[in-house]
């Protein structure tokens, strides 16, 4: 009796001791039994103790490769959510590959799990004889403004023209409410439940192994015999292959170019907040007033206009090539502006009068919004002085900022749309001046 109560004992200390060990509820996986790495996919798992190594910004076939070779490594963890900033890898020296998150992908090393192979490279084909050019615009949070679309009061005049002289979609819906969800559907040409990107920070190609395949918009073209270039955002920056190679590197014929401070596209009192590719004299530090006037003296100075510059360089480039092989072009051209801050020169501004900018003719949220359809505006908020009057006003859905602050605001958004405008006018007189506009589709 005794050696049984004992072997009992014994039984349940083991017991426990695995329940501490794994965490609960834990899911047991075996070394040489999981599926190819990326095929197994598990939800609401906790995170068991002993995991001795992680890395951020991994795939899963880097994870599973990283795994395979580390000696100490049994199984591991890839979670595609942001656990510390971006995608983590855990590596476990256990058999338990659990992990805290919503979504995730597990599996063990060994023969297995090996990476997966990578896609056949597509087929380069010759561009059709006699296709049209692509000049592929993209404005960053730039609303139905301007005359065309029934706000003569934001002066336009280039978008105007343009408008005037193409098709234009006026029942047109954004994928989604936010940049990276909204540009990575626009750019696989799928739905955000299908990329899987669902905040800014998601690579559609990496986010799901059944992805890597997937081809892009301006990969297509390059793939069909055209001259890709990107110039400025297209692409959420930094969230694929990174913004040096425009995110996508196969999609490119050209160097990518971006203009310094690709996060915020400002440039104040020679400060920005993110100052890739090249460092400004000020360092790195965040604006503070999201809607001071630029300190920069002249378009050229300014983020977009240096992508304004080298678009027409760009452009200039591709045309002689053109007439010289016939060989056609796809030219991807997005400006940051009027997203915030809105920071423009100052002779923007001054088209504006504050006395004269008008209020918003729906000051306030509809009613019966669902509470899920509204936007707390917390990057807006970001800014001292904006959080500031916020909590004056008392800002929320059914209650705007005040008269005055609201004129500022408006008067702002009008000036860095006007800017913007300048900035397309450059690249529209480059295609006037090098005929192409009667054998380029601009979208």
């Amino acid at each position: 009796v005794r050696c049984r109560m004992a072997l009992l004992l014994r039984l349940l200390l083991l017991l426990l001791l695995l329940l501490l060990l794994l965490g609960s509820p834990a899911r047991l996986f075996v070394a040489g039994q999981a599926p190819a790495c990326g095929l197994t996919l598990h939800e609401g798992v906790s995170l068991g103790s002993g995991h001795f190594y992680e890395q951020d910004n991994s795939t899963v076939a880097q994870c599973c490769a990283l795994c395979s070779k580390t000696p100490k490594c049994v199984s591991f963890v890839f979670s595609r959510k942001k656990l510390h900033g971006g995608a983590a890898c855990f590596l476990m020296p256990n058999a338990d590959p659990g992990a805290k998150g919503t979504e995730f992908t597990s599996g063990c090393h060994g023969a297995t799990c090996t990476p997966p192979p990578p896609p056949p490279a597509p087929h380069v084909k010759p561009a059709p004889k006699g296709a049209h050019n692509v000049l592929m615009l993209a404005v960053d949070d730039l609303r139905p403004t301007g005359a065309v679309f029934g706000e003569p009061e934001v002066l336009v005049p280039t978008l105007d023209k343009l408008a005037r002289e193409s098709v234009v979609f006026n029942n047109a819906w954004v994928q989604a409410a936010t940049c990276g969800v909204s540009r990575a559907s626009l750019l696989t040409g799928r739905r955000p439940d299908t990329t899987e990107v669902l905040d800014n920070g998601v690579c559609p190609f990496t986010v799901n192994p059944q992805h890597a395949g997937w081809i892009s918009l301006p990969q297509y073209f390059r793939l069909n015999g055209f001259t890709t270039a990107g110039l400025g955002k297209i692409w959420h920056p930094n969230i694929c292959e990174g913004a040096a190679v425009g995110e996508q590197a196969a999609s490119w014929s050209l160097p990518y170019y971006h203009a310094p401070c690709i996060s915020l596209g400002s440039i104040f009192n020679g400060s920005c907040f993110e100052d890739f590719p090249f460092k400004l004299p000020g360092g790195g530090r965040k604006v503070i007033g999201a809607y001071a006037n630029a300190s920069a003296t002249t378009d050229d100075d300014t983020p977009d206009g240096m992508i304004a510059t080298h678009a027409v360089e760009t452009l200039t480039k591709l045309a002689g090539q053109r007439e010289a092989s016939g060989k056609p072009f796809f030219v991807a051209v997005g400006f940051h502006k009027p997203h915030l801050p809105h920071i423009a020169p100052k002779r923007y501004f001054d088209m504006y009068p504050i006395e004269k900018v008008s209020l918003p003719k729906h000051e306030a949220a509809p009613s019966g919004l669902p509470a899920v359809a509204w936007n707390g505006c917390s990057e807006f908020k970001s800014y001292p002085d904006n959080a500031e009057a916020a909590r004056v006003s008392g800002f929320s859905q059914d209650r705007p900022f005040n008269a005055s602050w609201t004129q500022w605001q408006r008067q702002a958004y009008f000036a860095a749309a006007s800017f913007m405008d300048a900035q397309l006018a450059k690249v529209m007189g480059a295609m006037e001046r090098l005929q192409l506009m009667d054998n380029t589709v601009i979208a």
